[in-house]
């Protein structure tokens, strides 16, 4: 038996269907009733007794529950990123767990932890090191995630699509993506291949410029670039992010915008995948091949045979 915590989550579901597909059987931990192919059980990595009944019988645990939010309150990331994740990890010593997979971020590779979310991250990994004499343990640190279910490209494909405008940020900058399939696909891989202890971060083959998504979209959507001079927009963008801080901290609203997303927007980003394509057998395709795939059915066309030139997967 194979559990998945967070396997109802954006993640979780594709694993979930992968190694159903492969034949194994497959329990979930999720918070409510979800719809999901795999066996459920009801209950939170922050509720010991609940981990419990949901590890009777397991060998391999794949622990991806999370709480992914840049805004949230540290005590809140604590009790779940960290406090949760130790949760698992003593529940899979005491049911004989053979093998962890944890789930952590690129936000924890060095030079990261600039967000409450990041250090939440790096305080869960510096935690289940001391376990790793006593239980197996496996770490992915996936870069951001993407596919045709992200909200904010959808939005950005469909408006480009509506408008025949695509706004492209300049100067060009660097960014190491990575899709949702190769992800999946590294999990696969390091159940079976991981070395207990080891740390792989998890990333499409190369980083792109990201003016090269933009010319992806534009190529599928016949839309024309309009540059977007972030120069002369961060004054307006960081008063902005000014302004939603302020209704945050009186109103509890959620910003829409702070002065940490637009260091993203300005910071290039390349990590290295090195280790898990030597020690996990990790062959990721290309960010471009996988974002034209996401692209086409972002449109709500079929992905099947050629996008944009490029020979679809089916």
């Amino acid at each position: 038996m194979i559990l998945v915590t967070g396997g109802t989550g954006y993640l979780g579901r594709a694993l979930v269907d992968q190694l159903i597909a492969q034949g194994e059987k497959v329990r979930v931990l999720c918070r409510g009733q979800r719809e999901t192919p795999a066996e459920a059980c009801i209950g939170d990595v922050t509720e010991p007794a609940r981990l419990d009944a949901a590890m009777r019988g397991v060998e391999v645990v794949y622990h991806l529950a999370a709480l992914v939010d840049h805004h949230a309150p540290e005590a809140a990331l604590y009790r779940v990123n960290v406090q949760g994740t130790i949760n698992v990890a003593e529940a899979a010593l005491r049911h004989g767990v053979r093998r962890m997979v944890h789930c952590s971020s690129v936000s924890a590779e060095p030079g990261g932890g600039s967000t409450p979310y990041g250090r939440s991250k790096i305080a869960a990994e510096q935690a289940l090191a001391a376990y790793r004499k006593r239980l197996p343990i496996i770490t992915l640190r996936p870069g951001p995630v993407y596919d045709e279910e992200r909200v904010n490209l959808r939005r950005l494909v469909r408006f480009a699509a509506a408008t025949r405008l695509c706004p492209r940020l300049v100067p060009d900058v660097t960014v190491h993506l990575a899709s949702r399939s190769n992800v999946t696909a590294a999990f696969l891989l390091a159940r079976d291949r991981g070395e207990p202890g080891g740390v792989y971060a998890i990333c499409d083959r190369e980083p792109v410029e990201r003016s090269s998504l933009a010319r992806i979209i534009q190529r599928e959507t016949g839309a024309i670039a309009v540059p977007l001079p972030l120069p002369l927009l961060s004054p307006v963008l960081h008063a902005a992010a000014l302004a939603c801080a302020g209704l945050h901290a009186a109103l509890g609203l959620r910003p829409a915008l702070d002065r940490r997303h637009l260091r993203v927007l300005t910071r290039a980003r390349r990590y290295d995948i090195a280790r898990a394509c030597a020690e996990l057998g990790f062959d990721p395709a290309p960010t471009e091949r996988h974002f034209a795939e996401a692209v086409w059915r972002c449109l709500d066309r079929s992905a099947q045979g050629t996008v944009g030139g490029i020979q679809a997967r089916p």
